[in-house]
């Protein structure tokens, strides 16, 4: 089902005010945020990553709204193929197991060990899966932990491997 044009763009609105607003403001909203650090190391680099990108997403969806016009997003369904409830419920269950995959295995491989679980439940082959986990955890690891030097807690196994091969 598709909104109807004017809340479509009403939406997109709103959602680019709230992104602006808090990318304007994010130096008082954000403690710890120092003035002369650069961008990326600031506390505030994340938000304003992420008001940025839905700022710039509100952008395109209204340019195209204006591009189709409102005859295009009228009420009537779009036939867009069978839902697949059962895979965005997995999906969402496989979100609540990330954070204690971390917290055991370390960052990295608690988000590959997460993304084999989530493509495989998505349907996807082994091969594929795999291929993707490690890659993705690979420039994740890349990005937030050496270049935004995002502190994460060492991993609990990693005593217990310690101990083992002493």
């Amino acid at each position: 089902m598709s909104l109807p044009g004017a809340v479509a763009r009403s939406l997109s609105v709103v959602l680019g005010l709230m992104a602006g607003a808090i990318a304007l403001n994010l130096p008082a909203l954000v403690n710890g945020t120092e003035l002369a650090a650069h961008w990326y190391e600031s506390a505030g680099a994340f938000p304003l990553l992420a008001a940025g990108l839905i700022l710039l997403g509100a952008l395109v969806h209204l340019l195209r709204l204006r591009q189709r016009g409102d005859a295009a997003l009228g009420d009537e369904e779009v036939e867009t193929g069978e839902g697949r409830l059962g895979v965005a419920l997995a999906g969402l269950a496989f979100f609540v197991l990330l954070v204690p995959a971390v917290l055991l295995l370390g960052f990295a491989p608690g988000v590959a060990l997460f993304l084999l679980a989530a493509c495989r439940g998505a349907g996807l082959p082994w091969r594929a899966s795999a291929l993707f986990a490690v890659i993705a955890a690979t420039v994740l690891q890349l990005v937030f932990v050496e270049l935004f030097h995002v502190w994460f807690p060492e991993p609990w196994i990693e005593p217990w491997i310690k101990g083992w091969l002493a």
